[in-house]
């Protein structure tokens, strides 16, 4: 059988808990309570590092938008060639003013359009299907097919 001891009792030199390293449950003083460090995506370089790696990316997205459509939107209208103007010894230069140009011509009547030769539209043509002769059953294309494979163990016999 088990005997159970007592604890020893506590000399002088034990009465001083403070100074002990050693954790006690029991012992305010030694439960140490201190807050995680800062997770690194939130310290202030990097914060700063992500919203401009955001706005570089917004930056980006929006450029390409931009770039897209750009080719989509309707012919600018060309502008006027400029004249050049050179200085005339005329004291009053005459302006001579260019007639506008002409309508452009109405469109075609149906009637008109029913004579003008037809453009050539493709030929769809459906294939017939090829005649084939009945298949012959019992029929190989080697005059001999190989034997079967067996799966099951061979029984050794002695070699020569």
């Amino acid at each position: 059988m088990v005997e159970l001891q007592a604890e020893p009792e506590p000399d002088e030199s034990d009465d001083d808990w403070d100074n002990d390293t050693r954790f006690d449950a029991f012992n305010v003083n030694t439960w140490n309570f201190k807050p995680a460090p800062k997770p690194w995506y939130r310290t202030g370089p990097a914060m700063t590092a992500l919203i401009a790696a955001g706005l570089a990316a917004a930056a980006i997205v929006v450029s390409v938008v931009l770039l897209a459509f750009r080719g989509s939107s309707p012919a600018p209208e060309e502008a006027a060639p400029a004249t050049p103007t050179a200085p005339s010894a005329a004291p009053s230069p005459t302006r001579v003013r260019q007639p506008p140009p002409p309508p452009p011509a109405p469109p075609p009547t149906p009637a008109a359009t029913a004579e003008a030769p037809a453009e050539r539209t493709p030929v769809y043509r459906t294939q017939q299907p090829r005649q084939t002769k009945e298949p012959e059953i019992g029929v190989t294309r080697t005059p001999q097919t190989r034997s079967p494979i067996s799966v099951a163990p061979q029984p050794r016999r002695p070699r020569n």
